[in-house]
């Protein structure tokens, strides 16, 4: 595998950070209690209450730098990139700090230093990075510590091969040039500004006059009977060799490829819900439910009772829905329509205008408070906070037959709200922009995507142009 070229400095790199990150936070309290920018109220602790905190960024750091993506490959990343991506997992760290702090009764940690803390941390740890990288890349580029590889096969795969090395100089690879299998490529000079140097048949003469350290194998599918002679031609070359399998039209949501017993396995499909990300966010279901319940619970009690005196039928509305891998659920929201309302017109999306919903129902829908029960949803596991709104199943039906790929959205627990909602794709809007947006939530997601969408959640749910 590529990521195992930087293993030791990978490795170097976290010991490395783990350290700043102790010493940002020793740093942050002899900033804080010396020089004394803000009063001190309470005295001037001792230092060893504050050590008390230094297990706990320990474990901490490797955990958010993991939510964060920190250690993916750096590439060419510009500066105020590398600035975020170091600011995201230090307050991925503060807020985990913080929290362990409420189990820590014996000592009150000053809030400055936490402020204090959190700015030495994230400069370090953009300086670091930045300088670490450089560092490997100038490495990599001395002529010594790079390996020259040869791609064969010069099409769509290949070049697309050849662009991501290229954007990656710290693995530590540079490309020599293409053998194409291709008759129409024989008689190019470059592909993609690299060299053709020949065909097959001119592979081991190319291996040995070009120095060539390893090779790729990046051949379309309806060539694969072209690799076992590429490989026989290898067999007697002192070269790594690598082949790239030609899945990329097949590969959707979370692909990738993991081991079982040797064998390698190719996920063309699969929910990133699954170890210890699935347990981040059922914490974090739990703890923002509760915090929106116990936040919402009188206004909840003032909706039953509108609900309940304006109009006859039942406060609660459920109604079937198709939630995480084709399971049902019952979803309840406040009653914003007539009792008996689809009897005439059937299963239809609410639209502007709706005849069907009561004077109270049009306001509860307007600012999206007829979904405040389905935070008990959430509490009790069957919804998420964030996720594709579940739909249901008679459009469900109908939708799978015309939306390549819109099952996949099943694969991540619905959601009270979702990316596609803050963009206001949601209700009577196109299916298709809204299968566009959930797909790229799944498989982009991250506790702060979560986080970001929450946030923009409360500015919609006043300015949402689709709401009725």
């Amino acid at each position: 595998m590529i990521k195992k070229q930087n293993q030791v400095f990978l490795t170097s790199l976290i010991i490395s950070d783990i350290i700043l990150m102790s010493l940002a936070w020793l740093g942050a309290f002899k900033i804080r209690f010396t020089f004394q920018l803000f009063p001190v109220t309470h005295g001037i602790p001792d230092l060893i209450e504050y050590t008390y905190m230094l297990p706990v960024i320990w474990l901490a750091f490797p955990f958010s730098a993991s939510m964060t993506g920190l250690y993916k490959q750096s590439g060419r990343k510009r500066f105020l990139s590398e600035i975020f991506q170091a600011g995201k997992t230090v307050t991925f760290l503060a807020i985990l700090t913080i929290f362990a702090t409420f189990f820590i009764r014996s000592v009150s940690y000053s809030r400055v230093v936490a402020v204090y803390f959190w700015v030495f941390a994230t400069v370090l740890l953009t300086l670091s990075h930045r300088l670490s990288w450089r560092f490997l890349i100038k490495y990599r580029e001395k002529g010594d510590y790079l390996k020259k590889t040869l791609v064969i096969g010069a099409g769509e795969l290949g070049q697309n091969l050849a662009k991501k090395i290229e954007f990656h100089p710290e693995v530590g690879f540079m490309i020599s040039g293409f053998i194409t299998v291709d008759p129409e490529k024989r008689n190019l000079k470059t592909v993609e500004g690299y060299p053709v140097l020949g065909g097959l048949a001119d592979l081991n003469r190319v291996i040995h006059e070009n120095s060539i350290n390893q090779v790729f194998i990046a051949l379309p599918a309806k060539l694969y009977g072209t690799v076992d002679e590429a490989i026989e031609r290898l067999a007697e070359e002192m070269v790594d060799i690598k082949v790239v399998p030609d899945f990329l039209q097949y590969m959707r949501l979370n692909a990738g490829i993991e081991e079982f017993e040797g064998m390698p396995i190719i996920n063309l499909v699969a929910s990133p819900m699954f170890g210890w990300n699935a347990v981040f966010k059922r914490w974090f279901d739990v703890v923002f439910s509760l915090g929106a319940i116990a936040l919402f619970s009188p206004l909840m009690l003032l909706i039953v009772l509108a609900v309940k005196l304006t109009s006859k039928g039942p406060v609660f509305y459920r109604q079937e829905r198709m939630g995480l891998d084709g399971k049902m659920l019952m979803m309840a929201k406040f009653r914003s329509m007539y009792v008996g309302a689809e009897k005439e017109t059937g299963p239809k999306f609410s639209e502007k205008g709706d005849t069907r919903a009561t004077p109270v129902g049009k306001i509860l829908r307007r600012f999206s408070l007829d979904e405040l029960p389905q935070f008990f949803h959430v509490l009790k596991g069957t919804m998420s906070l964030v996720g594709p709104r579940p739909e249901r199943p008679v459009f469900v039906e109908e939708f799978k037959k015309k939306i390549p790929r819109y099952m996949h959205r099943h694969k991540m627990k619905s959601g009270v709200t979702g990316w596609a909602q803050v963009n206001d794709w949601r209700g009577n809007t196109s299916i298709d922009k809204r299968i566009e947006y959930d797909l790229y939530y799944i498989e982009h997601w991250s506790p702060l995507f979560d986080l970001k969408i929450l946030i923009q959640t409360v500015w919609k749910v006043f300015f949402s142009k689709h709401a009725y």
